[in-house]
Formats: C-alpha cells, structure tokens, sequence
C-alpha cells in the first residue's frame, strides 16, 4: 500500500550537493567535514554521511562553502538512520531560536 506524504512543505531534491559541515563532537571539539545534501524543504535538511549524529545535536550546514556567497543554516538532529555499514541519513530540523551561534559554545 503507497504511502501518503505527511510533511508540510515541499521538499527540493539537491542531487547529494556538496555542503559542509560544522558541529562540536562529545570531547567539545569543533568539527567539519563535506557531505552530500540530499534535500531542502521550509523547515528541514536531510544530508548523507559516513558516520551517525545525536539525536538533539546542533549542526551548521554551509552551501557554496569557501565562496563569497556561503550560506549557512543550522539546525538540530531529529533523525538519523544508517543505509549501509558506513552510510547514514541525517535529518536536521531548521529555523530554530535557540541554535547556537558559536559551535565552540555546544557541548
């Protein structure tokens, strides 16, 4: 039986873009790394990776990372699946008050 789309908005498919990373790990050190984005919508980024996040985690997603025209987003973990032995699907939920704006202020 197909399954009805429940999300509220519409979700944009980025073809796995380029983006980077940013986020502090449990030892409160900063962090980076370049992902694949999967897609965008109103209020989420879902991004692939070779490692799994904490559900809560703060992430700063940078597209056109090392451009003048970077764009940063942040937002918080609220799913994370793995696809394979070294794949896994994060999702981050966006537009969030209380994000940090310094990730050395996450831990």
């Amino acid at each position: 039986m197909p399954t009805t789309e429940q999300r509220r908005s519409t979700r944009i498919e980025l073809d796995y873009l380029k983006v980077q990373l940013e986020w502090t790990d449990n030892n409160g050190l900063p962090r980076h790394q370049i992902v694949s984005c999967m897609d965008i919508s109103q209020k989420g980024i879902r991004f692939e990776c070779p490692f799994p996040f904490s559900l809560g985690s703060f992430v700063c997603i940078t597209f056109n990372p090392n451009t003048d025209i970077a764009i940063p987003v942040t937002g918080q973990v609220c799913r994370c699946a793995r696809q394979a032995f070294d794949t896994f699907h994060v999702a981050l939920q966006i537009n969030l008050e209380n994000a940090p704006q310094d990730f050395s202020e996450t831990k």
